[in-house]
């Protein structure tokens, strides 16, 4: 039993490792509402949830 967990963790764990090497530029450069005003657009994104503190 635990030889097939290790296993699957391992599995798991070279996914993950597969999707984050995947990732770099599969976001557009341009073309995002946050373009013009990050800044404004983070502190909008933290108001935005009533539900959020800070």
């Amino acid at each position: 039993m635990e030889k097939q967990l290790r296993s699957s963790v391992e599995i798991d764990d070279e996914r993950r490792w597969n999707d984050i090497e995947a990732s770099p530029g599969s976001i557009a450069d341009t073309g995002h509402e946050w373009d013009e005003d990050p800044e404004g657009w983070v502190r909008a994104q933290r108001r935005a949830d009533s539900r959020r503190s800070g």
